[in-house]
């Protein structure tokens, strides 16, 4: 059963959650703030299971009646709270699910947890509800909020909980971790880390997603040609960004190794150091063409549309400000 040692590169978490337990100073709520894929889930189960094994200590046991419930996901006081609107998590669900359910005493154990994941997708009414609970917790009660933006959080929620942020992963590490544990090295390998983010989960998920190939393929194809690229071929791209929301970062992240790529090529002329190899000529071509400022524009702008998603901006007016900057910049000589 794992333990917080198979927690990799999350050590302040890891030593948190260890000492809260050997102190007994358990928060009533946590919250482990940080983007999809980088195990807050895992971490909040591991947290969970150790603070209910019947032997007490600083890892679960795995032998016990309540790790091996907590391991078959059927312990009945480790509470994973679902949601069936994928968009937004509304007031009725924690109504039910939290403060209708908190106030019966836990079924098994000295504590009843629930794990609360995209917490930040509930409305403000949700939200509002929850702090109620937050407010007046039973003393058995423990909240693990999973967070993907704690900016989206209402600021009395944040003042009532404890909050963990997951920090990027070493690169060497998260390498290793493909290596060792996915027999994935080499070039897929490369491909994950680079855009894992510093995210674990995100590279494991990129050395097996087709999807995530595919969409590479569609941005690079788009970008090899931006100069020549329509109005009705740019709206047709932003279209598809918007009705995908989750992919918008996806797409900045291959825009900026792109550029990178170019930078990249631009300064050493060496094909070898190139992320896109197979784009070889393409950045070749647009690295002879544009000048270095041209090249820095783009990769700020890039940095720019990730602050204006973050703060909840128009996805539509973010990409189409951002590819009228690279066609603008792509036409230097």
């Amino acid at each position: 059963m794992d333990s917080f040692e198979d927690i990799i590169g999350q050590d302040e978490i890891s030593d948190y959650f260890r000492r809260t337990i050997s102190r007994g100073k358990v928060s009533h709520a946590l919250i482990l703030n940080g983007e999809k894929h980088t195990g807050k889930e895992y971490m909040a189960k591991i947290y969970a299971s150790t603070l209910q094994c019947e032997k007490g200590g600083l890892k679960p046991c795995g032998e016990c009646h309540s790790c091996m419930m907590a391991a078959s996901g059927n312990h009945p006081d480790i509470i994973t709270v679902t949601h069936e609107n994928q968009r937004s998590i509304g007031v009725d669900d924690i109504r039910q699910k939290i403060n209708d359910d908190i106030i019966l005493k836990p079924y098994y154990s000295a504590r009843k947890i629930y794990i609360v994941p995209e917490a930040s997708i509930m409305t403000e009414e949700a939200q509002n509800a929850l702090l109620k609970t937050l407010e007046e917790p039973p003393a058995y009660a423990l909240m693990i909020l999973l967070v993907d933006n704690k900016e989206r959080m209402l600021p009395t929620i944040l003042s009532r909980c404890v909050t963990l942020n997951i920090r990027p992963v070493d690169s060497e590490r998260i390498r290793a971790y493909l290596k060792a544990k996915k027999s994935i090295w080499g070039r897929d390998a490369d491909v994950a880390v680079a855009f894992a983010r510093g995210s674990i989960g995100r590279a494991e998920m990129l050395a097996s997603s087709g999807d995530y190939i595919a969409l590479m393929n569609s941005v690079t194809e788009l970008l090899s040609h931006i100069r020549e690229m329509g109005i009705s071929e740019e709206l047709d791209f932003i279209k598809k960004i918007a009705d995908n929301k989750d992919t918008a970062f996806d797409h900045l992240d291959i825009m900026e190794a792109w550029y990178r790529d170019i930078l990249v090529y631009k300064s050493t002329g060496k094909p070898g150091m190139l992320m896109f190899l197979n784009e070889q000529t393409q950045i070749a071509s647009a690295a002879k063409r544009a000048a270095y400022i041209d090249i820095s524009a783009v990769l700020d702008e890039i940095e720019s549309a990730r602050d204006k998603l973050n703060a909840n901006v128009n996805v539509a007016l973010v990409f189409e400000l951002l590819l009228d900057t690279m066609k603008e910049r792509a036409v230097s000589e």
